[in-house]
């Protein structure tokens, strides 16, 4: 019963679901690497200490090199489908 309401209040539908999680944590976690990339961006101009930011940047790379690594994996899968 509670389920049905979550569904209906987040805009879920309980049936075509195949994949859609993946979809929204990959949304979610590139929204998040962009936060980071402008996050990132500001505090190297305006912060007097660069090397406060080494972490950052250490999480930006890691998580480019994952997006990449998912984009690869999706052109091997279906390279026609990728080309276009």
């Amino acid at each position: 019963m509670i389920d049905s309401y979550v569904h209906v209040f987040v805009g879920l539908s309980p049936r075509n679901t195949i994949g859609y999680w993946y979809w929204v944590v990959r949304f979610i976690l590139q929204s998040c690497f962009y936060a980071m990339v402008v996050t990132a961006s500001i505090l190297q101009v305006y912060l007097g200490q660069p090397s406060q930011l080494y972490g950052l940047f250490l999480a930006i790379i890691v998580m480019a090199c994952i997006f990449l690594w998912l984009e690869l994996c999706q052109m091997l899968v279906s390279v026609k489908q990728y080309a276009e």
